[in-house]
């Protein structure tokens, strides 16, 4: 589901978000997560936007904001008492005890009735909740009892149009008949006082609905039972819901067990089910506000659970490692000063998932959200690596959309490989971090699957690189981690990342800096070309130079033919690589220096996605998967 977010107060532009079943935004206090959602909220209610969604906000607090302009919206069509089918609600705590009440009366087999039968809180007979009840202070004013009467006169001069015909009175009565006083006749007030109302009364009431225009009739509504609530409750004009209780069955003894007498987590999850089991749908868009706020952890798994079945999608905010755990990773967003961030810089995201730990070593914690994780030498390589995939597909039919999508569960950590000579063990310093890893995981439950370390080839011999599993795994490297996941040490087959960005399209005229007498014509960069193997020039141009050698297999020797590595383009120093790239890539005039994003996407638009080396490929699947 695609959204279009207006500007916030934060953000004075809009945006789009696309929603799992599940988004959920982070960010530190005054990160602009409310804002985001109110947003959201005044759209609907101004009807400028999601004309064909239906809204649900809930706030585990008492949000403000969301509640003054709920009000406001109420009060501006208090006059038309015809509607009771809204396309938008708010929610509180305070709605808690009548929603939960309309939740187990009028959803048989939703989380709500489920809930409370199987704590042993409700008896169910022939498919009714036969236990619970609702005691709710209802009144009628005598300015109401004028209103019927004045209608009842002008009905008699033939006038239909009038308090008696709408929808509202037409619920209303049918509510009074069924579960406030049988024979009433809207004669006299009803006095203010509790009435006990239980699942069969309510089920018996008729709630009417309004007559719509014809261009109307296209509208997202919900069920009118929850709009003539709506308005019963407004300013406790009839129902007055904070005068209200809920009694369950105490599987203890015989004393009345009222909600407020479960815990604030079995409290917390019945609300937040009964708002799934009453508005669910596949155009509803639910906003919860920290409404996991106070749920034990058994309970956040269940709520972000219950979450992940609806028919419609939503959108939250969280403060909760837990909640952050049980939703996933690839369905968080980051939220910066008003603006929505994927996780694409998984980095940062760290950063926020540790500020919102206490526990020691938070960064390892947070990090057994994702099942794979990436240990790299500097951050910017994981950039270039990306991008460089990206423009390698650009032609697939495949959106870049999608490829962030997938690079994005993938948490990427800098750690030094600590090796650049054999005097030393190869990505010594990525496998001390996967140890020191490995023994922090010891008896937690974890995502992580698997850990992928990779390296700068550097000076490591080419043949000591690639299995059968990938032409990039180190060979002869085991690391031990038990069962719990698995450690691959793969490295670049050219001496590091930015030997890839050598391009003859996007270098122009400087490629001749690269191609000079230092490399032999057979590695120099030709057009089209990836320089991944060594050319020699034919009639049409040139083709890949190819070398037959003896393999030896016990006592059998064949022959084999295959492409002969560019190893000299390979293994150019770095020094020489980086003083051709930097005037392309990096900022040397203006703070901060060094490599510059913006720069580097101009040059990658130069380079044909025919010169992108294979490497780039044949890592993106090893680490991701392929197609």
């Amino acid at each position: 589901m695609e959204l279009t977010l207006a500007p916030n107060r934060l953000y004075q532009q809009s945006q789009t978000i696309n929603l799992s079943k599940v988004t959920t935004l982070i960010g530190e206090n005054g990160s602009g997560k409310s804002s985001i959602l109110q947003s959201i909220f005044s759209q609907k209610l101004s009807q400028k936007e999601y004309i064909d969604k239906k809204i649900v906000c809930f706030s585990s607090g008492q949000n403000e904001r969301f509640s003054n302009e709920f009000l406001r919206h109420i009060r501006r069509t208090n006059s038309d008492e015809n509607n009771l089918q809204f396309s938008c609600f708010y929610f509180d705590k305070s709605w808690s005890r009548l929603l939960i009440f309309l939740a187990t009366a009028l959803k048989k087999n939703g989380k709500v009735r489920e809930f409370l039968v199987s704590s042993g809180y409700a008896d169910e007979v022939d498919g009714l909740d036969d236990t619970t009840a609702l005691k709710i202070a209802f009144r009628l004013d005598s300015q109401y009892v004028k209103k019927v009467e004045d209608a009842l006169s002008r009905e008699a001069h033939g006038d239909i149009d009038t308090i008696r015909q709408t929808a509202f009175h037409r619920s209303l009565e049918s509510f009074i008949e069924n579960c406030i006083n049988q024979r009433y006749d809207f004669d006299v007030p009803i006095k203010k006082e509790i009435f006990e109302i239980y699942p069969e009364n309510l089920l018996d009431v008729s709630f009417d609905t309004e007559r719509f225009e014809d261009s109307e009739e296209s509208i997202n509504r919900f069920d009118p039972e929850i709009g003539f609530f709506i308005r019963a409750c407004n300013n406790s004009s009839f129902l007055d819901k904070e005068a209200s209780s809920l009694v369950f069955k105490n599987k203890i003894d015989d004393k009345p067990l009222e909600l407020g007498d479960l815990s604030d987590g079995e409290f917390q999850i019945l609300f937040l089910h009964a708002i799934v089991d009453l508005f669910d749908s596949d155009d509803t868009l639910f906003i919860f506000d920290e409404a996991d706020s106070h749920l034990h952890y058994e309970n956040v798994k269940k709520f972000w659970d219950s979450l992940k079945q609806i028919k419609g999608n939503s959108i939250s905010t969280t403060h909760l490692l837990d909640s952050i755990y049980c939703v996933g990773v690839e369905n968080i967003r980051v939220l910066n000063k008003g603006k929505v961030h994927l996780p694409s810089n998984s980095n940062e995201l760290i950063k926020r998932l540790s500020q919102l730990s206490n526990i020691k070593k938070s960064e390892f914690r947070a990090l057994t959200y994702y099942e794979k994780i990436v240990l790299i030498d500097d951050l910017n390589d994981w950039y270039i690596f990306r991008e460089l995939y990206k423009k390698s597909k650009q032609y697939s039919g495949v959106t870049n959309e999608y490829f962030d999508e997938l690079f994005d569960k993938v948490a990427v950590v800098k750690v030094n490989s600590g090796w650049n000579t054999h005097n030393c063990k190869f990505a010594e310093s990525k496998i001390g971090w996967v140890q020191n890893f490995t023994k922090f995981c010891e008896g937690l439950d974890i995502k992580t699957k698997e850990i992928f370390l990779l390296c700068d080839r550097d000076n490591l011999p080419i043949d000591g690189i690639g299995t059968e599993e990938s032409p990039l795994k180190v060979q002869g490297i085991k690391i031990s981690t038990g069962n719990m996941l698995k450690a691959h040490v793969l490295s670049w087959r050219r001496r590091e990342i930015k030997h890839y960005l050598l391009s003859n399209s996007a270098l122009g005229d400087c490629v001749v800096v690269l191609n000079n007498h230092k490399l032999p014509n057979a590695a120099h960069l030709q057009p089209f070309n990836n320089g991944d193997y060594l050319l020699e020039q034919c009639d049409n141009g040139y083709e890949i130079l190819l070398e037959t050698k003896e393999v030896k297999k016990g006592k059998e020797v064949t022959l084999k033919t295959k492409r002969v590595y560019n190893n000299y383009l390979a293994s150019l120093p770095s020094d020489f690589v980086k003083n051709i790239l930097s005037p392309f890539i990096e900022d040397v005039e203006e703070e901060p220096y060094g490599f510059s994003r913006d720069m580097f996407q101009e040059y990658i638009s130069h380079i044909d996605h025919t010169e992108i080396s294979e490497d780039i490929t044949n890592m993106y699947n090893f680490i991701i998967g392929k197609l």
